[in-house]
């Protein structure tokens, strides 16, 4: 099944494939061969299912050859998200956040639905229920989303995402994202990417 990825921060993962672009193929190999002897929890495993297949992303404002610069974008993604997870001991933070104290990563998963509490010009703020009395917020660059059309100097949402932001949709999304602080029982953070998961139980 493919995962469509309604969101990609390219900027995030330029900068963290360049400081893993330094290693060699086959050291990279090496330590994520390592990493495999290691216990994955189930809610960081089926963040890591997604990259095993092919993916979607689209953006409409890039150049001639888009379609160069949309593999490029999903094989940098995929380096990134096995580096982080070798490297850095990836968790789950909705299991981590029992314990706000021992935040102390950079890069979190984080499955959960989202909806849109606000939007400027430039980003959209949306937030998820962790628990009733902690929410995590994300904020994220308009021009990050998947085909997000810019005109009269402003981002235009597509049929896909509308009603997400327009219609107070609650999406589900799964995602590596970095935390960046803790304020009045609000984790602040912002997505490397936000990819669509399964609805299920729809009644037709």
């Amino acid at each position: 099944m493919l995962d469509y990825f309604c969101y990609i921060s390219e900027s995030k993962v330029d900068q963290l494939y360049e400081q893993i672009n330094k290693y060699s193929s086959s050291e990279l190999k090496i330590e994520r061969e390592v990493s495999n002897e290691k216990c994955v929890k189930p809610a960081i495993s089926n963040i890591l299912k997604i990259f095993s297949v092919e993916a979607s992303f689209a953006k409409k404002d890039r150049v001639v050859c888009s379609g160069v610069k949309h593999k490029a974008t999903m094989q940098k993604l995929k380096d990134v998200v096995e580096n982080i997870t070798t490297m850095d001991k990836l968790r789950d933070l909705r299991s981590e956040s029992v314990f706000l104290e021992s935040l102390d990563s950079v890069f979190y998963t984080f499955e959960g639905k989202f909806s849109v509490v606000d939007v400027d010009e430039r980003f959209s703020f949306m937030e998820s229920k962790i628990k009733p009395s902690l929410k995590l917020r994300l904020v994220c660059s308009l021009s990050n989303f998947s085909d997000m059309a810019f005109s009269d100097g402003k981002y235009v949402p597509h049929s896909a995402n509308y009603s997400f932001f327009y219609n107070s949709l609650k999406v589900q999304f799964k995602s590596i994202l970095m935390v960046q602080g803790l304020e009045n029982g609000t984790i602040i953070g912002s997505p490397i990417f936000l990819a669509l998961k399964p609805v299920g139980n729809l009644d037709l």
